[in-house]
C-alpha cells in the first residue's frame, strides 16, 4: 500500500492514467541527459511562471532530440514537482515503483532530479510572483498560415455587399493567438492577423531585444555582485 499522499493518489488512477504516465516515465531514460538536466533546472527556477512546453522544444531543437520525447519526459518530472507537497521525493518514487509506474532506473533518475531541484523552489516561487506583478505575463503564443480570399475589386463593392463575380485576388496571411497569464492565473487570449511585412517587423524586434538583453548582461552581473557582497 503507498505510504504517501502522491503515492495514493496514483493508485487511484485509471488503468489508461496509469500506462499513460509509466510511458512517458519511461522516456527518461531514452531523451538526452544534458538536454533533459538543462530544461529541468530551466522550469525549476521559474515554475509556475514559465511554459514547460515550448522550454523543451527549445532544448530538443539545441540537442537534436525528439521534441515529444522530451516533451513527454519532463511533464512526467513537472507532475510529480509541482503536486508533491513537501513529501519525501525518495518515498514518492518508491510508492510510484511499487504500483509499477517507473522502473528501477527511472526511478533512480527521478529522484535525483527531484532532490537536485528542491532548493530552487522557494526562489522560483517568489520570482514568479515577482513576475506576474503588474502587467499580465506572457504565456504562449499559437499561429497558422491563412489564405484571406478577395472577391471585391473597390471599397465601395465591398462596403455595399456587392455580388461576388469573380475570385479578385488572395493573400497569404498569418492568424496567431497570444496567451497571457495574470496575477490569479486566468488565462486572456488575444488573436491578431498579420502579414508579411508586419512578420519582418516582429524579427527586426526580436533582433533588437536579444541585442539589448546583451547590453544589459553586464550591467546585471554587477547588480548580482553587489548583492551577493551584502
Amino acid at each position: 500500500m503507498p505510504q504517501t499522499r502522491l503515492g495514493r493518489t496514483a493508485e487511484e488512477w485509471s488503468p489508461a492514467a496509469k500506462e499513460e504516465f509509466k510511458n512517458d516515465a519511461a522516456k527518461l531514460a531514452q531523451v538526452p541527459l544534458e538536454a533533459l538536466r538543462s530544461v529541468i533546472q530551466k522550469i525549476a527556477k521559474t515554475h509556475p511562471a514559465c511554459n514547460a512546453v515550448e522550454l523543451s522544444a527549445l532544448e530538443a531543437e539545441r540537442h537534436g532530440a525528439n521534441p515529444e520525447d522530451l516533451n513527454d519526459a519532463v511533464s512526467t518530472w513537472v507532475y510529480l514537482w509541482a503536486s508533491i507537497g513537501g513529501e519525501s521525493p525518495q518515498a514518492v518514487i518508491a510508492d510510484f515503483a511499487s504500483l509499477g509506474l517507473v522502473s528501477e532506473a527511472t526511478g533512480k533518475l527521478l529522484t535525483e532530479l527531484l532532490v537536485s531541484s528542491e532548493p530552487l523552489r522557494e526562489a522560483a516561487g517568489a520570482a514568479s510572483m515577482y513576475l506576474m506583478i503588474g502587467a499580465p505575463l506572457f504565456a504562449d503564443i499559437r499561429g497558422t498560415v491563412d489564405i484571406r480570399c478577395r472577391f471585391h475589386k473597390t471599397e465601395d463593392a465591398l462596403g455595399s455587399a456587392q455580388f461576388p463575380s469573380e475570385l479578385v485576388d488572395a493573400q497569404q496571411v498569418i492568424m496567431a493567438n497570444l496567451t497571457l497569464r495574470r496575477q490569479n492565473n486566468e488565462e486572456q487570449v488575444v488573436s491578431f492577423l498579420m502579414d508579411e511585412t508586419d512578420l519582418s517587423y516582429l524579427k527586426r524586434f526580436v533582433r533588437n531585444i536579444e541585442k539589448e538583453l546583451e547590453l544589459t548582461k553586464g550591467l546585471l552581473a554587477r547588480s548580482k555582485g553587489g548583492v551577493e557582497k551584502q
